[in-house]
């Protein structure tokens, strides 16, 4: 004998636990544990007006404020991305998307250059702003990654494309439903521009699998581009480790001695951890 039913009748099957269980899980998730209903592991990611609603002015970055960077890309027949990522400035639990440059290939297949295009950008954010952290995914950036790292131009963090993503998208996605991220309205390449590859799209146009327990990120169909969504979770994720904001001379000079090589990454860690 099976009891199957679509609609919460007990007690204890209140509003109240299905607005924080909403908040917990993913759509399909949700849909399959509390409606009974059967779903497929790959879910779209967010809706896009949960995107749309977390926009707004947030001014110009400060030359002292903290940016951490969130670089992805493929060489091949693909996007690479390159997102920036501050605290809020009206909430410093708070993160904020502040600008995103989206790199594409030639029409009908191509190649992207990385030491041509996305490396050159890095230096010159590294002398505008004041760039802590760059995670990367090493799979096709390795090369670009190392000559930064031996001329000490900024922190390369190697980001786990495996459990360690897993763990950032889902908590992008958490940020986004709690709505503890921000994007800037007026951020270079951030608002929806038409047929001009933004953030907004990427976000939007991004799928979710649920597996095994983890939450990746994916692509829903193949011309489906997420190399910017990849990049914010990276970034976002750093970001929130990092927890370092410009009011706190301290954390400046460690990234001062960091990207140097003054202090190994295991020593910058524990430093800024004690000044949390």
């Amino acid at each position: 004998f099976c009891y199957w039913d679509h609609e919460p009748r007990m007690p204890w099957q209140t509003d109240d636990y299905y607005s924080l269980q909403s908040k917990r899980l993913s759509p399909s998730e949700f849909a399959r544990i509390h409606r009974n209903e059967w779903v497929t592991p790959t879910d779209t990611f967010i809706q896009a007006e949960w995107w749309h609603s977390l926009g707004k002015d947030m001014g110009k970055i400060g030359p002292s404020t903290p940016v951490v960077l969130g670089v992805d890309g493929a060489i091949s027949n693909d996007y690479a991305a390159i997102v920036g990522m501050t605290r809020d400035s009206d909430n410093n639990d708070h993160t904020a998307v502040r600008f995103c440059y989206i790199f594409t290939p030639k029409r009908n297949g191509g190649t992207i250059k990385i030491s041509e295009t996305v490396e050159p950008l890095i230096r010159l954010l590294c002398k505008t702003y004041n760039i802590v952290c760059v995670a990367y995914d090493k799979y096709q950036l390795e090369d670009m990654a190392q000559r930064l790292r031996k001329e000490n131009v900024v922190w390369m963090y190697n980001f786990s494309q495996q459990t360690e993503r897993s763990v950032a998208d889902k908590s992008l996605y958490d940020s986004i439903v709690n709505r503890t991220i921000w994007w800037d309205i007026n951020g270079e390449g951030l608002p929806f521009n038409g047929d001009v590859p933004s953030l907004y799209q990427h976000i939007t146009q991004a799928g979710a699998k649920t597996e095994g327990g983890k939450f990746r990120l994916v692509k829903l169909s193949e011309d489906a581009k997420i190399d910017a969504a990849v990049a914010t979770s990276m970034a976002r994720e750093m970001c929130r480790r990092l927890a370092i904001t410009n009011k706190d001379k301290r954390a400046d000079s460690l990234v001062r001695q960091h990207t140097r090589g003054k202090i190994t990454d295991d020593e910058f860690m524990r430093a800024v951890a004690e000044i949390r």
